[in-house]
């Protein structure tokens, strides 16, 4: 299996990822992989529910992190035991507040305060 040579969705790159030797995926596709994605705290990070979603704190720093999730994510999804799509089965959200809960949670990987398991 290739690595990735452009790969967010997220990030306005047209949705496309590219791999080496497997020509582009569609943002379906990565969207796919993304809600079979799990997420455990990463080291020294502690998450509580507030009023507006979810407030990270890491002891690197220390830094404070906001997702904006409402009532969609609460601390037990963290313990790395369900997928995102799994998870948010049971609940309504459209397709922007999907991929808005999708690039949110990339991004806290992407910075160590979350990790992919």
């Amino acid at each position: 299996m290739g690595s990735a040579e452009c790969t967010n969705p997220c990030r306005g790159d047209g949705g496309r990822v590219k791999q080496k030797g497997q020509g582009n995926r569609s943002r379906q596709q990565a969207r796919t992989e993304n809600m079979e994605k799990k997420y455990k705290l990463g080291p020294g990070t502690q998450v509580r529910k507030e009023g507006f979603g979810l407030l990270f704190y890491t002891m690197q720093g220390p830094r404070l992190y906001f997702l904006s999730s409402g009532p969609l994510l609460d601390s037990k999804f963290f313990e790395g035991k369900r997928t995102l799509g799994q998870y948010l089965k049971d609940r309504p959200l459209s397709r922007s507040q999907s991929h808005s809960l999708e690039c949110s949670l990339d991004r806290l990987r992407e910075k160590g305060v979350l990790l992919e398991c």
